[in-house]
C-alpha cells in the first residue's frame, strides 16, 4: 500500500508543488470521510518539506474544523506536532496569523488571547459529524 505523501516522481516536483499535492489529497480526505490525522500524511519526510507540509496541512485542518463549528485553537497541534513550538517556545508567525484569520470569520467575538469555554463550543457526537 503507498503512503498519503508519496507521487509518482517526489525527487522531479518542487516543494510547492508537493506540499499541494499532498494537501489536495488531504482537503479530499476531509470532504470524503471521516477528519484525517496530520500525521498520516507527513511520511518519512523531514527538515523543510515536512515543516511546508505541516503548516499547510494544520491550515487546511484549522479550516475545516472552523467551518464545521469545531473551533480548536492552533496550539492544540502542538500535542500531535510538537516540532511546531520554535526554539523561542512559540508557533510559526504564519501559522498564528492563519489562526487569527480563522477566528476573526467565524468567531469574530473572540479575540486572539481569550479562547471560548468547552461549554461553549458546539458538541458534536463523533469526528464522523465535521466535515469540511
Amino acid at each position: 500500500m503507498s503512503s498519503d505523501t508519496e507521487s509518482p516522481d517526489p525527487a522531479a516536483q518542487s516543494m510547492p508543488e508537493w506540499v499541494d499535492q499532498v494537501a489536495d489529497r488531504f482537503d479530499a480526505a476531509w470532504r470524503h470521510g471521516p477528519p484525517p490525522r496530520i500525521a498520516d500524511f507527513l511520511a518519512a519526510e523531514d527538515g523543510p518539506r515536512r515543516r511546508a507540509l505541516v503548516e499547510e496541512l494544520i491550515k487546511i485542518d484549522l479550516e475545516c474544523r472552523w467551518t464545521a463549528g469545531d473551533l480548536r485553537p492552533v496550539e492544540d497541534y502542538t500535542r500531535e506536532l510538537p516540532e511546531l513550538i520554535g526554539p523561542d517556545g512559540s508557533l510559526p508567525d504564519e501559522l498564528v496569523l492563519y489562526a487569527s484569520q480563522m477566528r476573526s470569520r467565524f468567531a469574530p467575538e473572540t479575540t486572539q488571547d481569550v479562547q471560548k469555554p468547552e461549554s461553549a463550543r458546539p458538541l458534536l457526537t463523533s469526528a464522523q459529524d465535521i466535515r469540511c
